[in-house]
């Protein structure tokens, strides 16, 4: 929790000194207590650089950009000797602890882009280039008049994002008529492939920064799931967690914390999940910014003036002028404005969101591989028992049985299952991936080293994957633990007659 939420009267005196006061359980207010932040804050080529020193040294214009939350803001300046302008939301990286503000210690996702300095200042700059560069290179198509998507062209504009300016070029579309759909597909959605491009390549070249940042939000997540969901599913049941949980969930959960987010760090593309997020949380304000933008460069009051008739020779002339460099000037006005955006505040946003989701990803990949763990210790187990000369109808009945202790009221199996199916249902599609990277492994082995039955089934079911509902996908995990302890089990005596999906929906 940020200082700022208990904290009244923050201010910033000119040599970077933080002052608040904080009431005590009485109401009463003390002395103002003060943190000198030049012992945290240094200046990384005109960007804040957490755990450094002395930002305020190479400074000007120090000061609060906003009370909630308490913002910093100061121009700093560069190598080269220009200045820049930085913000940075003391809430991400101060706290009150007894009694005084102090740097957190903790690893978060906030200070993970903290630490990265001028890294986070060449991301803007590149971000800033490349949509400048994009929509000069696009020419007058950055318009959007028609042909440019013949798919959605039409001689009616119809109110969208861009109402702000629809006027704004009349002397430019020569009588063409546009929409703001056309203008969504030319310009916002190249800017967010070159947001998402340069975000995650900024990840790669600070791979470490990110992993420990991660870790920690992971395992908050963990910490909270295993406390509060488990907690919820087994109070249901009538059961005590504290003699239960402790001794087996937890355990296995906490085990997998490590060994898990790394392989789903390793294996996954982050920029496909990255460009979703830009798309969801920026889409709106690179709109907003776009329409007030090309609003300037469109000069409103000259073009009006144009269509009304009042206009003369000399500014025609400039009109001309103003047309045939607009994709340069808005290509410019666009990439500062976009940002801007991002620098002082769209950018901590879209962290923040990249991180919950990473981490909800790597807890969902946490239970679900406990699952298979014991699903398969299960039905090793079972058919060491039963021998190697199991029979087909043996095979039956061993593979309904794995099904029913997974299924059963056995307690910390039963509520990680429920638990498994919330997260999943609760996030929709955005998991199907974690459950098919934990089916496809197995599948693949059983197809090269299995028996040619198998191997058939399990190229067909690689096939089939992303039609099959969970259900079946957990199913098939224990029928390939199945199939594979044992040779002498054919994949179609287990999965014959629907008996997955009869047991599974049973239960």
């Amino acid at each position: 929790m940020g200082f700022s939420e208990t904290c009244k009267k923050i201010k910033i005196s000119s040599s970077a000194i933080l002052s608040v006061q904080d009431p005590r359980d009485d109401g009463w207010f003390p002395d103002r207590i003060c943190f000198d932040l030049d012992s945290q804050l240094g200046n990384d080529n005109g960007f804040f650089k957490l755990h450094d020193k002395n930002f305020s040294m190479t400074a000007k214009n120090i000061g609060m950009a906003s009370s909630n939350p308490p913002v910093l803001r100061a121009k700093l300046k560069r190598k080269d000797g220009t200045w820049n302008e930085d913000f940075i939301d003391l809430d991400q990286f101060m706290e009150m602890r007894s009694g005084n503000l102090s740097c957190m210690s903790h690893k978060s996702p906030a200070i993970f882009l903290l630490e990265l300095g001028h890294e986070r200042g060449l991301l803007l700059d590149s971000i800033e280039r490349r949509i400048a560069k994009d929509v000069k290179d696009l020419g007058i198509s950055c318009l959007g008049i028609n042909g440019i998507r013949n798919h959605v062209v039409t001689s009616r504009y119809e109110p969208g994002l861009f109402d702000e300016w629809v006027l704004a070029f009349p002397c430019f579309l020569f009588d063409q008529k546009y929409r703001g759909e056309i203008l969504q597909s030319v310009l916002v959605d190249p800017i967010i492939e070159i947001i998402a491009d340069e975000y995650d390549g900024m990840i790669k070249r600070n791979e470490g920064i990110f992993r420990a940042a991660l870790q920690e939000q992971h395992r908050g997540v963990m910490d909270v799931w295993i406390r509060g969901s488990l907690r919820e599913h087994v109070s249901t049941s009538g059961i005590d967690l504290a003699t239960i949980g402790a001794r087996a969930v937890t355990p296995m959960l906490i085990a997998k914390k490590h060994y898990v987010l790394a392989s789903t760090f390793s294996n996954m593309s982050l920029k496909p999940l990255i460009k979703h997020l830009v798309h969801k949380i920026l889409a709106k304000h690179i709109g907003s910014t776009l329409a007030k933008e090309a609003a300037k460069v469109g000069q409103l009051k000259v073009a009006g003036l144009m269509v009304k008739g009042v206009v003369n020779t000399a500014m025609l002339g400039y009109l001309i002028y103003k047309a045939v460099n607009l994709p340069r000037d808005m290509g410019r006005n666009l990439g500062r404005g976009v940002r801007d955006v991002l620098l002082r505040s769209q950018l901590q946003h879209l962290n923040r969101s990249l991180f919950a989701t990473m981490a909800i990803k790597c807890v969902t990949r946490v239970i679900l591989s406990t699952v298979v763990d014991y699903v398969g210790d299960i039905g090793n187990s079972l058919l060491t028992e039963a021998k190697k000369d199991i029979l087909p109808e043996s095979a039956k009945r061993c593979f309904k049985e794995i099904c029913s202790r997974l299924w059963s009221e056995d307690e910390y199996m039963r509520s990680l299952r429920n638990a498994v199916m919330d997260c999943l249902n609760c996030h929709g599609s955005l998991h199907k991936d974690t459950v098919l990277a934990l089916i496809k492994r197995p599948l693949e082995v059983a197809a090269q080293s299995a028996g040619e039955e198998v191997k058939v089934q399990a190229q067909l079911l690689l096939k089939q994957l992303h039609e099959m509902p969970l259900q079946e996908i957990l199913a098939n995990i224990m029928a390939i633990h199945v199939a594979n302890a044992s040779d002498s089990i054919g994949w179609g005596d287990i999965l014959e007659k629907d008996l997955i999906r009869r047991v599974l929906h049973d239960r």
